[in-house]
């Protein structure tokens, strides 16, 4: 048996899996992301038949009923997620926060001058926030 060599990943799409997805998955793993981009279902790539809407971020353990109007596919395997319009919509939130979300910080890189004066700076913080230790109390 030969061990997966983690350099070099490799994705496992499920044989018969439809070109569309395969394109997709592919696409989204080039981007490093675990999940494709939710989407609508397309006839004949999408097969819903039979499966159930999987909730989103934070509530997928509770049950829904609601019809599956949307997909979107891991990028390692293609096992599809299945979605009703709402919790779509509330995982598509989720992915951008979680995937796609640019810190709004931009860090730019600093000179010794400034390393130096943030070290000392937060030298001084350190001192000030120390709290003097008190004696123990002996009551006898």
């Amino acid at each position: 048996m030969s061990e997966r060599n983690y350099e070099d990943p490799v994705q496992q799409l499920r044989e018969g899996t439809h070109p569309e997805v395969a394109r997709e998955t592919a696409e989204a793993w080039g981007r490093a992301r675990p999940w494709t981009t939710i989407r609508v279902l397309q006839k004949g790539v999408d097969d819903p038949s039979g499966a159930a809407c999987v909730g989103s971020q934070g509530n997928h353990q509770l049950a829904c009923s609601k019809k599956v109007e949307a997909v979107q596919y891991t990028t390692t395997f293609g096992d599809p997620a299945w979605y009703c319009e709402e919790h779509a919509v509330d995982q598509a939130e989720w992915d951008v926060h979680l995937y796609d979300s640019v810190s709004a910080v931009k860090h730019k890189k600093q000179s010794p001058e400034e390393i130096e004066w943030w070290l000392k700076f937060m030298q001084k913080g350190k001192k000030k926030d120390k709290k003097p230790e008190q004696e123990e109390y002996d009551p006898s």
